[in-house]
């Protein structure tokens, strides 16, 4: 039985994207940009651009004099990189162009609608294609607690990987705690120390966010924003500095899932090697959706015994291990998400239609068939 039940969602949509000002029929000539830099760089913001092709101007890199920008409506990425330059063009012309080019620098100019690339014996014109996009930021930047990424990323494989599910879609970030569920398991993080605000990011963004390795945020109306602010002492250097990725917040309100996290039972560790035989048993595990498959996971004092069977035949291991348990039992359990959380956790609690697995300042709970 599903632990929420389904809440409508949607993206909050105002008309709050600023455009940067146009320079067409002027030339503007920037010249000494190190190739391999402007690759690097674009690479980075890669994430903001869609690859659906939709809508004009998303699937766009936007050159943006001290900022390259990427704008997908539900993400703004800008990374600080300068040009000198304001114009937009197809990512994957400008990442084509750019392989080809055999100079260590190359000159950007502007004439007209097109922005013109020389470098070595090439040279290339793209047509501008839109105008150039960002959020604008107002407001003053909070620090994130230190393992705030990390509990995003141990969090955000639990979501449900549909827009259609609203809410749940959503990492839930409530002042010291992170929860996501796709309404068959829920996972929970509780961090270091507290922030002040409460907000729903789609769980995609979140893990767009998590390699950017941001460490200030601010929250408005609409958005969320990321920054990365760290100096050359820091273990990311300044690879990312001065980095913000912008996120479009969901409107809903979460339930509150807090007492599903109580289980009470008998606390054991999977084994180590447990989980290459979760794999083996998934070739039968019965159900035909990945969230209605299941196996039969029997605990012994001295193994775990894990089948799967359907109506063309059935796969069994037999695991060693020693587990201080008074008597025997056996579960149906899922193992599509037993092969994800044991990724981040082999400490678990059995009871009857739950099982808890736990890691330090992580738990995650599952429904079992």
């Amino acid at each position: 039985m599903p632990l929420l039940r389904k809440h409508v969602g949607g993206f909050i949509d105002p008309k709050d994207a600023v455009l940067a000002k146009d320079t067409s029929e002027v030339v503007i000539k920037k010249t000494g940009i190190k190739t391999a830099e402007l690759i690097s760089a674009l690479s980075k913001i890669r994430s903001g651009v869609s690859t659906k092709g939709l809508i004009e101007g998303f699937g766009n890199y936007s050159l943006d004099n001290d900022f390259i920008r990427t704008y997908n409506d539900h993400i703004c990425i800008s990374y600080p990189f300068k040009t000198g330059i304001v114009a937009s063009v197809k990512a994957d012309d400008l990442n084509a162009v750019l392989s080809k080019i055999d100079g260590e620098t190359i000159e950007l100019s502007v004439v007209d609608n097109s922005l013109l690339i020389k470098g070595g014996n090439t040279k290339a014109g793209l047509i501008k294609t839109d105008t150039v996009k960002h959020i604008p930021i107002n407001g003053e930047w909070k620090d994130l607690p230190e393992d705030f990424l990390h509990g995003l990323s141990l969090c955000s494989f639990s979501a449900a990987d549909t827009m259609s599910m609203g809410i749940l879609y959503c990492i839930y970030v409530n002042k010291k705690k992170l929860y996501s569920s796709d309404n068959y398991r829920i996972s929970r993080y509780e961090l270091e120390k507290e922030i002040d605000d409460t907000f729903l990011i789609p769980a995609k963004s979140a893990e767009e966010v998590s390699k950017f390795h941001v460490n200030k945020y601010l929250l408005d109306e609409s958005w969320v924003h990321f920054k990365a602010e760290h100096s050359s002492g820091k273990e990311f250097g300044t690879a990312y500095s001065g980095a913000i990725f912008s996120c479009r917040i969901v409107n809903g309100v979460y339930k509150d899932v807090d007492r599903f996290f109580t289980v009470e039972g008998k606390e054991f560790t999977l084994p180590t090697d447990i989980k290459k035989y979760v794999d083996s048993s998934l070739v039968m595990a019965d159900g035909k959706r990945e969230f209605e498959k299941k196996i039969e996971m029997k605990i012994s004092k001295d193994s775990i015994t894990l089948r799967g069977e359907t109506e063309s035949g059935w796969i069994e291991s037999k695991v060693p291990c020693q587990i201080d348990i008074e008597e025997n039992f056996k579960v149906d359990i899922n193992p599509v998400f037993l092969n994800e959380v044991l990724n981040k956790s082999t400490s678990i609690i059995l009871r009857e239609g739950r099982a808890l697995f736990k890691s330090e300042n992580f738990q995650h709970v599952m429904v079992l068939p």
